[in-house]
């Protein structure tokens, strides 16, 4: 079996995903999308020997870098600085809360851990806000020992979605750095060695000499640049948070649940990386539900991806105060229903008609 291959990355009743796991540009940051992202995702690490970097094979390599259009004198940044990992280097441990990546010297986990739905009206605010809080976490981790340099890696993308921007955001409290996209995704770390940047393409970032033209303001890639010391192993915490604001239906109007604890795409990934270490230990649990299953491999494989599947389609909706649970077919990740015609109710007590 290939370890190449999309598994969804979703929040509790989002309605979202971060999938991954294909090679090329097939993956992505999704919001209510009917198909995956199909974005360029970038993390990887520069080699050792310095001017050069490897990454995951989860992009598609230009055939030209966004900047030849307006520096053409520019020789260094006209040059690839960036390759995709040897298919045979690249490992995967695909489970059911933690998705872990390594190539060379780089690790990278996704923790998506599966939890109970509690019920709104029954369990306690803090409850709800923790379990539906539409964020996923990751870690990137470089092993740079046996390096007496200091490296840089990576982690960004080439956003697609429509009108909205790539950006930095530049409203987040002084501990923490990060990047996104309109007021629907943002990847914030709280790691002081990491400086966001925009652009045209990786490549331009990764070759860029001046820290000021990092904040360009134009482009449609963004990425954290991550500063590995020498000599040392180290992690780097990231929050993803993959959010729509106010009413997000028609026919009758209601907005997210998670709405009503979190008004800004910053405010989940800040409480994101407050919650991580909880969260990470949650995610890894899960896996441990798994390994003790009386399963043979292939099942195992199959209910994780149909767990993961089942989240990345999953709504939990606030309707007139009231919540409703919405599973969009089974489809991944759901479709882009914006009615509530086709709802169910979420718990048999807060049954009501739903309009036609």
């Amino acid at each position: 079996m290939t370890i190449f291959l999309n598994a969804f990355h979703s929040p509790l009743g989002a309605h979202a995903s971060l999938t991954l796991g294909c090679r090329g540009g097939t993956g992505g940051f999704g919001v209510e999308l009917g198909t995956p992202a199909n974005e360029n995702v970038y993390i990887g690490v520069e080699t050792r020997g310095g001017g050069a970097f490897e990454a995951l094979p989860f992009f598609t390599p230009p055939e030209h870098h966004g900047s030849s259009f307006y520096h053409e004198s520019d020789k260094e940044k006209s040059r690839n600085a960036l390759r995709q990992f040897a298919e045979k280097a690249v490992r995967r441990d695909f489970g059911l809360g933690v998705d872990t990546w390594q190539a060379g010297d780089l690790a990278f986990s996704i923790y998506s851990p599966v939890m109970p739905a509690p019920e709104p009206g029954h369990a306690p605010a803090s409850v709800l806000k923790d379990a539906y809080c539409p964020c996923v976490l990751a870690e990137l981790t470089v092993d740079n020992r046996s390096c007496a340099q200091e490296r840089l890696a990576f982690f960004g993308y080439e956003g697609k979605g429509g009108s909205d921007s790539m950006r930095i955001l530049d409203n987040l409290p002084a501990r923490y750095q990060g990047i996104g996209q309109g007021r629907q995704v943002a990847i914030v770390t709280d790691s002081p060695l990491a400086i966001p940047g925009q652009g045209f393409c990786l490549n331009d970032l990764l070759l860029e000499p001046t820290p000021e033209n990092l904040k360009f303001g134009l482009g449609g890639t963004a990425a954290l640049l991550l500063r590995v010391p020498p000599k040392k192993k180290t992690v780097f915490r990231f929050a993803i948070a993959l959010f729509r604001p106010g009413v997000v239906t028609s026919g009758a109007d209601a907005s997210y649940w998670y709405y009503r604890y979190f008004k800004t795409v910053e405010s989940v990934a800040r409480y994101g990386l407050e919650t991580f270490s909880a969260r990470k230990k949650m995610a890894v649990s899960c896996d441990r539900l798994i390994a003790g299953a009386n399963l043979n491999r292939d099942q195992k494989f199959q209910l994780i991806h149909a767990i993961r599947s089942y989240y990345g389609s999953t709504q939990l909706l606030d309707w007139d105060g009231l919540p409703f649970w919405v599973v969009n077919e089974g489809e991944y990740p759901g479709g882009s229903h914006d009615s509530l015609s086709r709802a169910r109710p979420c718990f048999r007590r807060y049954e009501r008609e739903v309009p036609a």
